[in-house]
């Protein structure tokens, strides 16, 4: 195996953790840097893995090119470095919700509540009212969002994936291209 593919199942892991880890903000956080990190290293990995190839030169030339035009690519390059030259790529989360169709006069209670680690535990399903009664036929749809401080509109995990697919297709056509 390729030390880039090697580098591609990493971050692959990691995003994959970091959206295992849900509401858990450290468990996310961490692996969310540790995703930065390694895929934006993916590209590095394939230059010296395939640089003796003089083919290859002359394509990722191109490649480079491309990439430094690409919002999504230059917002993965600058999040990087901040994060390992700067400080971390921070721990902010937005709680979205919504509910079923609501009886006139029902005031909502979404349902909740914090564990010992201090996380909040979403409990999606039936909703109560301000006197503790299930109202019935309404369900809560909570969910965390996780986002990058420098770009508070995007979801980070959302972000994260296309990055990689982008990423994905420079690697298929870097083996498509130089592999035998």
């Amino acid at each position: 195996m390729s030390e880039t593919i090697r580098r591609f199942r990493e971050s692959e892991i990691l995003l994959g953790q970091a959206i295992k880890g849900g509401n858990n903000s450290i468990i996310v956080y961490t692996n969310l840097r540790a995703f930065v990190e390694s895929a934006r290293s993916i590209t590095w990995i394939m230059q010296k893995e395939f640089s003796h190839n003089i083919n290859f030169t002359a394509w990722y030339r191109e490649k480079q090119e491309e990439m430094k035009k690409d919002e999504l690519m230059k917002f993965f390059l600058e999040l990087r470095n901040a994060s390992v030259k700067v400080k971390a790529i921070g721990s902010a989360v937005r709680i979205e919700g919504s509910f079923g169709p609501i009886p006139p006069g029902e005031t909502i209670i979404p349902i909740g509540r914090i564990d010992e680690g201090g996380n909040l535990v979403i409990e999606n399903g039936p909703v109560t009212n301000g006197k503790g009664n299930v109202i019935e036929g309404v369900k809560s749809q909570t969910k965390m969002v996780y986002f990058f401080e420098t770009k508070p509109e995007a979801d980070a995990i959302e972000l994260c994936v296309s990055y990689l697919g982008k990423i994905k297709i420079i690697i298929d056509e870097c083996i498509q291209k130089f592999v035998l």
